[in-house]
């Protein structure tokens, strides 16, 4: 059993031998598998080389963990890698313990920690251990100052217990809990608990059960890097909160008179919620929030004096004439809401601290905007007191300006201890006065003569110290004062000045954690991954767990991070001067955490890189919220230097999701309160029951809510004051996003307001015509706009293709401007400046509420293309705008058939006796028409360049959205054109349009020497980044080639071009996609050469000629430059070219392959995109035909199907409760193979034929066989379609030629489900299988299941009692939630009834059995967890 325990944790490894790892799921671990309890005699052979911990012999899921210096940081991955998805519980020798550990038995027999701590010093121990089954007590009660011995490290193995007397500083180089550490009734208000961690060594974590002791290069042990408090299967259980909250609003403030410095009014106390004051004490440190416009790091820092119950109210050290937001006065400029804009007031105080210590203590600190002498922004654990000569008005951009009126301008610093003090000085004016910096009155320093010179200054200081700075008759800065000391508590080992301690529950599914009263300070390691305050990581369902009341400062990343965890809830705690991302959901599995009633302030710039999107200086955000299958509640992001709130949906393995909650947020004085952007925006999967609901979000100085690629959820009850830009809502494409009940309220005192909602108004034509939505207003006021800043503003979108062409409009029922707003604000329609191109604009009023005559009607672009057949009468309301009362307009872009060829340059349209000519020059690509009409019947007649009549033989009309007014309903406009009218439709139907002759290769002498290699219908949307295109023809390798050619059909568009050869591999000459399995397998196809002897033959006008130059530009990668023949390979990104080009002209052109976004495709030069190339035409679409063909002149004996997929099928078939319906298998040549490749593009799917075999594959036989030789398609130029399987309810299904139900007689009854050409390299993560047949939907009632496999001669027939319910979950469980129900993934792990096994494998043959499914998308490892009779632990 000893070998074979090692043999089970050594013998695969994930990246190489083995496929499949059940030990290694990463977000499921509720299937995760445990090995099971080792025996005692496998246990006392670990034990005879381990130190003696005491407890049980039976140690399974203990730990040895040594300490083991990392020399190569690379290792480090590699054993992340290895260990990831390993998983821990609680040890056996405290589970069975008697007493339990948590039991008052063994407290009462509990092991002193100092009697412990003596004993290991005493033994030599190289650690102290807290044996597991024991319990140990802290006996510390006199703020001793404990340092461990030997390595410095501490292992709770039993439970260590701080009874609520304790008071100590522990100093540790590591702390690991592998069973109870425990504040279970906290800790007396006047003792102090701190857990302080040092060092630079690193560490790792060695699980006992699967490494041995004393085995360094175990592959499952845990890198956790240097100071840290790592918690693996066990638990921690502090509960050092009471019922106050940690932190509050400010009501009120109380006053003490004026400044004599500067006449400001002096604040000396504060009036806060009871609940809230009556847990401050005398000394404590608290911090008020910024109450400033953008003021993301101008928190206000006060020591508690004093405490007055009776009145709810403290008062602070000292006093400050700094101006503060209460609930009686916010500053707000609508008195009716300014009471719900407060500053929160938090309470930084902790007597439980675990703190991270650093080499060098810094403190930096900039001059606030207000100041007095008594004001303790000045002040610091180093400066004792300040002196000052100076006013309120000498501040200026937080710089302190000493003004020549106020004589010998000072600032007089007397130190309390010694330090060095760096200060950052600076004069303004070039004069021949003296600025001096003095220490104890002896001139240190003088700055340079010169305009804004700034000198940065350090000097070594003592306590008594006074530094002072001085000038005579000129104006001097005082920027900034840094500080830095060596304390007692500061570590002198670790010089990474980034680094400090972290703390981890790391991969500990099932157990409650409580993390209760904690003050974490300088934690976190800057840089780090994985090396946060407050971590829980990759510990799957931990319901119950609670990270509440707990204070987080001077972090050096992070906050609270919750990565690959369920079900935790982080409540009420505050985070103050972090830097990175604070509040994360890390990768975006996490689902089912509470975020509530949470404070973060002060959120900075990580300043180091971490290889995620808060490295260096990039904008960290305060709510990293990667998985909306959460909660947030009552959550306040107050100050970040970047985003609030930010919706960063990750794209790897992304779904749509439904959101849970977000209500009641409030986010201020940051850059941006809620955003989507950057990132793939916010789309939900409850659509029209998600909410962003009651939103506060001020003083924000870009924007208060960013809504990006977003769509499906509501914005309701919120309200947005004195943001640069309330709302603004760039793409929304699945659904508008409707704002509800909403105040957005401008300023009129801040010059820096723009807009309160800013919209794009011009349209998406780069995905295939997609709308891009506006908002929908409703019920919603605009408030205090005034000057330059505007109610609702439009703009154009520099990301999307055109900003010739108007979307959908914006839609605004019940929305108000009060009158406040004034002047110009009032317009919603954008000024000449802001928009001077040709363009269509129009807005409907449709209650009249911000109109300017007070009632409804559209806002309309001033021009007689849009006005001129509206019979309402229109006020001028400026140059650029007029307002329709009461009018009802719709817009519409009229696509003649061929409209790309430029044929059509007038469009006279008449009503009546009214006419008006629309040019094609005046639409978003200069050949469709756009117009803006009221109802009624209209004749339209187009005219080409010469003024000539000519007829479209279809045309197809895109509308807009209809008018919102009800008195709009039933007048809609139509259009008639050459007799046919068409009414407006959603989505236009594409033209007709003439195939090329199939013998039109034949009619092309140059291509009677070639012979096909490639053949490929593009899809719409190809995804060639992740494998190679799906090939209908696929002939490579081919060799002796020297002429290459291709030929291109569009609709009933050609071209064929041939040229000397370019290469000689034909791996290279396909479509040159970002997989490597599109070139030779080692790299990317790259070509960008001259061509010779080039031959072009073409139905487009201009484009023939033989003997020509050329040139080629095949890559996968972005472009650069003129977007034609002469381009720029940038060797990075996934666009890619694939171009062929003559002097001056494009001969085919085929981009945008590797992402999914619709790709360019064209013949000839183009006239839509970025240039000839078709660059950026997002065209594909618009064609029913795309076939590419790819030629040698290589002498080809055989065309083959593609290889991509390898000789195997597999076939589910169902046995129906009642026969009465099947479905119909339509027969089928030759059904394409399937690839690893999958496309947005539906593909027709062939079934099995129910007369004869499949051509392409063997049928199976009793016996071996020789295999049928593969019939081999002739290559035809000719684009035949393929017939789509059909479900037809009066059409049986089966067959008695069906070649399985012949050759096995239990599949009789059975139909067939689910049918698959498996390929060798299936990618189903990102896609369902392409199965060609997929009959599912059919069947809603079985009883029984059956699998045919066939791997060339082999076959296996197996059928069963039915496992589950749901045809969707029987075929391939793969990782992409199509495989399944669509919600979840498939996962069964189950014993079978009735198992029937018929197959050509010698005793692979049996009835009526029993057996076990396994299916499942995750890893998986050996060990029998299930306990499957006649199985061992052998990967069966």
């Amino acid at each position: 059993k000893y070998l074979l325990i090692n043999c089970l944790v050594y013998s695969y490894s994930i990246t190489t031998s083995l496929p499949c790892c059940k030990d290694q799921m990463r977000f499921h671990p509720i299937v995760s598998v445990l090995l099971s309890s080792v025996t005692a005699a496998a246990a006392s052979a670990d034990d005879s080389t381990t130190p003696a911990i005491g407890g049980s012999a039976n140690l399974r899921g203990s730990a040895a963990i040594t300490k083991e210096k990392l020399l190569d940081n690379d290792n480090d991955n590699d054993q992340r890698s290895l260990m990831e998805m390993d998983t821990y519980g609680p040890l056996d020798c405290n589970t069975f313990a008697s007493p339990l550990i948590t039991s008052e038995e063994c407290l009462a027999s509990a092991t002193p920690l100092s009697s412990l701590i003596d004993s290991a010093m005493a033994s030599s121990l190289a650690h102290v251990i807290v044996p597991c089954g024991s319990c140990v007590t802290v006996d510390y009660t006199d703020s001793s100052t404990v340092t461990l011995p030997g390595d410095g490290s501490l292992h709770i193995k039993g439970r260590l217990h701080f009874p609520y007397d304790s008071s100590v500083k522990l100093n540790a180089t590591a702390i690991f809990v592998e069973g109870l550490l425990d504040i279970p009734h906290g800790i007396n208000d006047d003792k102090e608990v701190k857990v302080s961690v040092y060092g630079s060594d690193e560490w790792y974590y060695y699980p006992h059960e699967k490494c041995t002791f004393g085995d360094m290069n175990c592959m499952h042990k845990k890198s956790v890097g240097k100071k840290p408090i790592v918690v693996a299967g066990g638990t921690v259980d502090i509960r050092n909160a009471d019922a106050c909250p940690t932190w509050t609003t400010l009501k009120d403030v109380g006053t003490i008179g004026t400044s004599s410095k500067n006449g400001q009014t002096l604040t000396k106390s504060f009036v806060l919620d009871q609940d809230f004051v009556k847990c401050v004490r005398v000394n404590d440190k608290m911090m008020i929030t910024s109450n400033t416009y953008g003021g993301w790091d101008e928190h206000f820092e006060l020591n508690v004096e004093s405490v007055d119950l009776a009145s709810n109210t403290i008062s602070m050290v000292g006093s400050t004439d700094k101006v503060f937001a209460t609930e009686v006065s916010s500053s707000i400029d609508n008195d009716d809401e300014e009471h719900i804009f407060p500053s929160e007031v938090a309470l930084l105080r902790r007597n439980v601290i675990f703190e991270g210590q650093r080499h060098v203590k810094k403190e930096t600190f900039k001059i606030g905007r207000e100041s007095d002498v008594n004001d303790l922004q000045w002040k610091s654990d180093f400066i004792s007191s300040v002196s000052t000569d100076f006013s309120t008005s000498d501040i200026s951009n937080g710089f302190l300006m000493f003004s020549e009126t106020s004589g010998l301008g000072s600032v007089e610093l007397t130190y309390a201890q010694a330090t060095k003090s760096t200060l950052v000085i600076g004069r303004v004016e070039a004069s021949n006065c003296q600025v001096q910096l003095r220490k104890n009155d002896v001139v240190m320093h003088t700055l340079p003569h010169g305009t804004h010179v700034v000198r940065t200054y350090s000097l070594d200081v003592q306590a008594g110290d006074v530094l002072s700075l001085t000038e005579d008759t000129c104006r001097a800065a005082l920027i900034s004062i840094e500080h830095e000391t060596r304390m007692m508590d500061v570590d002198p080992t670790d010089t990474e000045d980034i680094h400090a301690a972290h703390f981890m529950v790391m991969h500990t599914p099932h157990v409650v954690q409580r993390i209760e009263g904690v003050q974490f300070d300088n934690m976190g390691q800057a840089g780090r991954l994985g090396r946060y305050p407050v971590h829980m990581h990759m510990c799957g369902d931990t319901t119950g767990s609670i990270i509440a009341k707990n204070v987080i400062t001077n972090s050096l990343q992070r906050c609270v991070v919750i990565h690959g965890t369920h079900g935790v809830t982080i409540d009420d705690n505050v985070s103050y001067k972090t830097r990175g991302h604070c509040y994360v959901l890390e990768d975006g599995s996490e689902v089912d955490n509470f975020f509530v009633h949470n404070l973060g302030a002060q959120t900075m710039d990580l300043g180091a890189d971490n290889g995620q999107s808060d490295s260096n200086d990039n904008g960290s955000v305060t709510f990293w919220m990667r998985n909306i299958k959460n909660h947030w509640i009552d959550n306040v992001a107050a100050g970040a230097k970047g985003v609030g709130y930010w919706f960063d949906i990750p794209k790897k393995g992304f779904v749509l999701n439904p959101l849970y909650t977000f209500k009641n947020n409030a986010a201020h004085s940051s850059s941006t309160g809620v955003s989507m952007y950057p990132g793939r925006g916010l789309e939900v999967a409850n659509v029209d029951s998600a909410v962003l609901d009651g939103m506060r979000i001020w003083n924000n100085n870009m924007v208060g809510l960013m809504m990006f690629f977003s769509g499906g959820y509501k914005v309701t009850n919120g309200i947005f004051v004195n943001n640069k830009v309330g709302i603004q809502d760039t793409h929304s494409k699945r659904k508008r996003v409707p704002i509800k009940n909403t105040r957005i309220i401008g300023s009129l005192s801040n010059p820096g307001i723009e807009a309160g909602v800013l919209y794009t108004y011009n349209n998406q034509m780069q995905t295939g015509g997609q709308e891009i939505l506006k908002p929908e207003l409703k019920n919603v006021t605009f408030s205090y706009f005034t000057g330059s800043s505007k109610a609702i503003k439009p703009y154009a979108e520099i990301f999307l293709e055109t900003n010739r062409v108007m979307g959908q409009p914006l839609v605004a029922v019940d929305t108000f401007f009060d009158n406040t707003v004034l002047g110009r604000s009032r317009n919603p329609m954008p000024e000449t400046s802001e928009l001077s191109f040709p363009w269509t604009f129009y807005l409907e009023d449709a209650t009249g509420g911000f109109s300017p005559t007070g009632t409804p009607g559209f806002w309309v672009k001033n021009t007689p293309r849009l006005t001129h057949f509206i019979p309402q009468t229109c006020t001028t309301v400026d140059s650029q705008s007029v307002f329709c009362e009461n009018a009802c307009l719709q817009h519409f872009l009229v696509r003649p058939q061929n409209y790309h060829l430029g044929l059509y340059k007038k469009m006279v349209l008449t009503k009546g006796t009214k006419s008006f000519v629309y040019l094609s020059s005046d639409s978003y690509n200069g050949q469709t028409f756009d117009v803006l009409l009221p109802p009624g019947t209209y004749v339209a007649t187009f005219l080409d360049i010469n003024g000539n009549e000519i007829s479209a033989p279809s045309v197809a009309i895109d509308k807009k959205k209809e008018p919102s007014s009800e008195s709009c309903a039933y007048t809609l406009p139509s259009l008639t054109f050459n007799t046919a009218t068409f009414r407006p439709s959603v989505a236009p139907t594409r033209p007709p349009f003439v195939l090329v002759d199939s013998n039109i290769l034949d009619t092309i002498p140059d291509a009677s020497d070639f012979e096909l290699v490639y053949e490929l219908d593009i899809p719409t949307n190809p995804t060639y980044q992740a494998g190679r295109p799906l090939y209908s023809v696929d002939n490579q390798p081919q060799s002796g080639f020297d002429r290459v050619a291709y030929f291109l059909e569009l609709n009933g568009e050609y071209v064929w071009v041939s040229m000397d050869a370019f290469t000689t591999d034909a791996r290279k000459i396909g479509v040159p996609c970002l997989s490597l399995a599109c070139g030779d397998g080692m790299t990317p196809t790259v070509f960008q050469q001259a061509l010779t002897n080039v031959n072009v033959v073409s139905n487009i006008p201009g484009l023939g000629g033989s003997g020509l130059d050329g040139n080629i530009e095949f890559w996968p990668y972005n472009y650069l430059g003129s977007f034609g023949q002469s381009d720029t390979n940038s060797y990075s990104g996934n666009f890619g070219s694939m171009q062929i080009h003559l002097p001056g002209q494009t001969v085919f052109a085929f981009n945008r392959f590797n992402d999914g976004s619709v790709a360019d495709l064209g013949i000839g030069n183009s006239n839509i995109g970025l240039g000839s190339d078709w660059s950026v035409a997002s065209n594909a679409d618009s064609y029913q035909v795309r076939t590419l063909k790819v030629f040698t002149n290589a002498q080809v004996p055989v065309t083959t199907s593609s290889p991509t997929a390898s000789s195997s099928t597999s076939t589910t078939i169902i046995q129906t409760g009642s026969p009465t319906y099947r479905p119909t298998i339509t027969p089928q040549e030759t059904p394409p193979p399937a690839t690893a490749q999958q496309t947005n593009e539906p593909t027709p799917k062939p079934t099995l034929n129910p007369t004869k075999a499949p051509v392409s594959t063997p049928m199976p036989t009793p016996f071996p066989t020789t295999k049928q030789p593969t019939l081999s398609p002739t290559p035809n130029p000719t684009h035949e379609p393929t017939q789509v399987a059909t479900p037809n309810p009066t059409e049986p299904a089966g067959s008695s030629n069906d070649p399985v139900k012949n050759l096995i007689p239990d599949a009789d009854g059975y139909e067939l489900v689910y049918s698959l050409a498996i390929p060798s390299n299936p990618v189903y993560k990102d896609a369902k299988p392409l199965y060609s047949v997929d009959n599912h939907q059919s069947f809603s009632s079985f009883s029984r299941i059956a699998y045919y496999l066939e791997l060339d001669d082999d076959y296996v027939w197996v059928s069963m009692d039915a496992f589950t319910a749901d045809a969707r979950k029987i075929g391939v469980p793969c990782h992409h939630l199509d495989c399944g129900n669509g919600q979840t993934r498939t996962v069964i792990q189950q014993m079978v009834t009735n198992v029937n096994v018929v197959s050509n494998k010698p005793g692979l043959s049996g009835s009526g059995l029993s057996g076990n499914v396994e299916f499942w998308p995750f890893n998986y490892n050996s060990a029998n967890s299930q306990g499957i009779p006649g199985a061992s632990n052998a990967w069966d």
